[in-house]
């Protein structure tokens, strides 16, 4: 992959994460029909704010194989789902093997974008939905599922 399309595959993702609120705070419930699709935690938490993250990824979640055909062959995966209390993450594979260090270096480049969006739109919705102390956590993976890079925004 190009950097140029690096860049284009890192924009479109941000770009994208504009969507996925909107779909927390409409009425539709969500049905996960993919393994993909399902929302999970990584140790059980019953407080009222995981409670909330829960219903708000699976939620968001409905936009998925809508978001799928907008990334074309970027990605062959994207997955969300909820690391409790707090935090959403979004996974993506990428189609093909990218350069880890050029990749993240242009990643890196994009925190500002990632942020700003998660400042206006995503975190406001989140707490809206009833999660405190909201935090996104994007992670990038080459198709053998090594790590390309991944950060965790809070927000600021």
């Amino acid at each position: 992959m190009t950097p140029t399309m690096l860049a284009r595959a890192a924009a479109l993702a941000a770009t994208c994460t504009l969507a996925l609120p909107l779909a927390a705070c409409s009425s539709v419930t969500a049905t996960p029909t993919t393994a993909a699709t399902t929302a999970t935690t990584k140790a059980a938490d019953d407080s009222p704010s995981a409670k909330a993250l829960e219903k708000y990824v699976a939620a968001v979640q409905a936009q998925i194989p809508e978001l799928m055909k907008s990334f074309g062959d970027t990605y062959t995966d994207f997955t969300i789902t909820a690391d409790a209390p707090s935090t959403i993450v979004y996974e993506y594979t990428f189609t093909n093997k990218v350069n880890k260090s050029a990749a993240a270096k242009q990643l890196d480049g994009m925190k500002g974008t990632y942020q700003s969006t998660l400042d206006d739109q995503v975190f406001p919705e989140m707490e809206k939905a009833g999660i405190t102390d909201p935090h996104a956590r994007y992670t990038y993976l080459n198709p053998d599922g090594s790590k390309v890079w991944s950060h965790t925004f809070s927000k600021s």
